[in-house]
């Protein structure tokens, strides 16, 4: 554990990239202190200085999901006496959210999380709200979902239904290379932690693509970030 320096409020940021100087930046002009709980790989990163806003740096060595990683998270909270936490990392949200009920903090509801968590059920959840969504089959690897697969247009994108960062994404142009690729979605996903057998299978929908950033509190939308993300026709 990292040595407390003094801060006015304090937020607990769950696996975010040390890349994030806005944010740093941001804590410190509004003078919140964070508490990293880092990534594995990037601990030395945040510790290398650690910039003004940096209350503390602390590790969970065990993937987002695993058993006890809330209790730890709570742990965390009550040793800074932080006034909030915020899940960086789509894996890690679960276990964020538990551990803000525990402190009485806000966090998002337990329903959003899972719709969010899982690819099908936002595209599900998409589409009854009238948004455009390709044609999609989404469940555990089996013979069913192969066979509904190809009734899809191709090509089509595999990815794991609880995915994050596009690990495991793969685009699949012959009916016949649906079971490898969902198999290597599944394997991605266990390779960081992540339990789960059910992949998203979508058709392939080509052009500039975009990433927005946002936060919702209270029923207001405040967009942070529109990024480009790059062409997928051009080579």
């Amino acid at each position: 554990m990292s040595g407390r320096r003094a801060h006015g409020e304090v937020v607990v940021l769950v696996h975010p990239r040390r890349q994030l100087d806005d944010a740093v930046r941001s804590a410190e002009h509004a003078g919140v202190g964070l508490v990293i709980v880092s990534r594995a790989e990037e601990v030395d990163l945040w510790r290398a200085g650690e910039p003004g806003p940096i209350a503390g740096v602390e590790v969970w060595s065990n993937g987002p999901e695993d058993a006890g990683f809330a209790d730890f998270l709570v742990a965390v909270i009550e040793r800074y006496s932080a006034q909030g936490i915020l899940g960086v990392h789509e894996a890690s949200l679960l276990a964020v959210n538990e551990a803000a009920a525990r402190c009485g903090l806000i966090g998002l509801d337990s329903a959003v999380i899972a719709r969010l968590r899982d690819k099908g059920a936002t595209r599900v959840a998409l589409a009854e709200n009238g948004l455009p969504v390709p044609g999609f089959v989404s469940g555990p690897v089996d013979e069913r979902l192969l066979r509904a697969a190809r009734e899809l247009r191709l090509p089509v994108v595999v990815k794991p239904s609880r995915g994050f960062s596009s690990a495991g994404v793969q685009r699949v142009d012959r009916y016949e290379q649906l079971a490898d690729a969902s198999q290597r979605a599944v394997a991605a996903m266990l390779d960081v932690g992540v339990h789960t057998r059910d992949v998203v299978i979508e058709e392939y929908v080509g052009g500039p693509e975009y990433a927005v950033e946002s936060i919702s509190f209270g029923g207001h939308i405040r967009v942070l970030t529109v990024g480009y993300k790059g062409n997928s026709e051009r080579s």
